[in-house]
């Protein structure tokens, strides 16, 4: 006797088949929609259109640098003002930070040469420091 109650053994096959089919597009179906949910909760926010965000003229990078420097000015300074501190040189809490950009200007005064080098060297050591512009005074 013959599997499949009497039908032809094609129609057998393509029976197969059509279920291995159906299991396949169950699957991509639940691939899709598990993408499409991944994709809605990274997606751009709606309060910006996309050619803003990615168009963008040389003012307007200007504009923007000025900004982050201007930010990251207070952040420098105490950063600068930390690195004296652990440099441990005599009299250094009496020094004045300023930044401009990237260059940080020490003011003060110090008691020796030495103190005056280290004081330059340890701010030089931080990072986001382009350049010192030393005008301690010993």
């Amino acid at each position: 006797m013959r599997t499949g109650a009497g039908k032809h053994p094609a129609a057998i096959h393509r029976m197969g088949r059509n279920s291995n089919m159906t299991k396949h597009l169950k699957l991509l179906a639940v691939f899709l929609a598990v993408f499409a949910l991944i994709a809605a909760a990274c997606g751009d926010d709606d309060d910006e259109p996309a050619a803003e965000a990615t168009t963008t003229t040389e003012a307007e990078t200007t504009t923007e640098a000025e900004t982050t420097t201007t930010e990251a000015a207070p952040d420098l300074a105490a950063l600068a003002l930390a690195a004296l501190a652990d440099a441990g040189i005599d009299g250094a809490d009496g020094i004045e930070v300023e930044v401009d950009g990237d260059i940080v200007r020490l003011v003060g005064s110090l008691g020796s040469d030495e103190a005056k080098a280290a004081a330059e060297a340890a701010v030089a050591g931080v990072t986001g420091v382009g350049g010192v512009a030393n005008d301690i005074t010993v």
